[in-house]
């Protein structure tokens, strides 16, 4: 997918990846200590070459762009962001045994503590040194309300814990609670930066929020449907396809769900024969029509409006996991 004003795009990425880079080597002890967050850095590095559309990167001047012209203070809180989302990153990669060459040589305890190190301690350090209470008290909401979102994440969907809501339900709630939070918390820290008032501030929390959420489905469809998709099956991980075939039932369906690995292929089947690729459109267009609402809402000049909606067409696109 081309980006629209994607000098721009990719112009704003390189001088948040700079800021990021700048607020680490500021802040560490020794040389030393800066070896043990670097990696971090440089997985940030490939990620903004490969997509300077990233939304830690982005959201943050784009919601800041909203209110006011952007300026270093920007530049330094979307830095946090992107320091942020690479700590929690870290995390997932852990847990899905994805961890990035980039950590070649380091042990998954090494890796864990250096991302706690950032969204436990550098990042409440910089937002406190820039006296931005607001932000940090935003930071500090959206963590542990994320926290929720990644233990419903990580919780395999046979599992029976009591007053279980539907599977539908229980995913959705999860799609919230980690990408739609994690990108609100993003354009929340560019608008408080900015002095947003409440009104403009909901409007880019909408945007934001369900930007989030249609690109996690987005992302967990891909990986249901797509042959070469991620470890999420792997690890029972429930997503959006898998929810919507257990309501439709069946026996078959249901004894092949006990063990989706190796009957994958069949479901993935199924899926498209009961129309559950179709479903899953229609569920992800509504949470892309929502952002869409309130981005049009928003004062934005056209270039960064055209960024936006670039950004909101690559992370929900129907192209990233083939038609229905």
């Amino acid at each position: 997918m081309a980006i629209v004003n994607a000098d721009l795009a990719t112009a704003r990425a390189e001088a948040v990846l700079e800021a990021s880079r700048r607020i680490i080597e500021d802040a560490c002890q020794s040389d030393w200590h800066r070896s043990k967050l670097r990696p971090l850095l440089a997985v940030g590095a490939r990620q903004v070459g490969e997509s300077p559309l990233m939304p830690a990167v982005q959201l943050p001047l784009l919601a800041h762009e909203s209110v006011r012209p952007l300026d270093e203070r920007a530049l330094e809180l979307a830095g946090i962001c992107l320091l942020s989302y690479l700590a929690i990153d870290a995390f997932d990669n852990v847990a899905d045994r994805e961890v990035p060459p980039e950590w070649d040589g380091m042990s998954a305890s090494d890796v864990l503590l250096s991302a706690s190190s950032i969204f436990a301690g550098l990042v409440y350090k910089r937002l406190a040194e820039l006296r931005a209470w607001d932000a940090t008290a935003e930071v500090a909401r959206a963590l542990w309300e994320m926290s929720y979102g990644q233990f419903l994440d990580m919780t395999p969907w046979q599992s029976d814990e009591p007053e279980r809501p539907s599977l539908r339900e229980r995913y959705l709630q999860m799609a919230q609670l980690k990408a739609g939070r994690q990108f609100e918390l993003y354009a929340a820290l560019g608008a408080t930066g900015a002095g947003a008032d409440e009104g403009n501030l909901s409007l880019i929390r909408e945007f934001a929020l369900n930007l989030g959420i249609a690109g996690q489905l987005t992302s967990d469809c891909a990986d249901f449907f797509l042959p070469a998709g991620g470890k999420d099956i792997e690890n029972g991980k429930l997503t959006l396809p898998i929810a919507l075939l257990s309501e439709a039932g069946g026996g078959d369906v249901a004894s092949a769900l006990q063990d989706i690995e190796r009957h994958i292929d069949d479901l993935r089947a199924e899926a498209r024969r009961r129309g559950i690729l179709t479903l899953c459109f229609g569920v992800i267009a509504c949470y892309r029509a929502r952002a869409r609402s309130a981005l049009d809402s928003l004062t934005l000049p056209a270039p960064s409006r055209d960024v936006a909606h670039s950004m909101l067409d690559f992370l929900a696109a129907r192209s990233l996991f083939g038609g229905a």
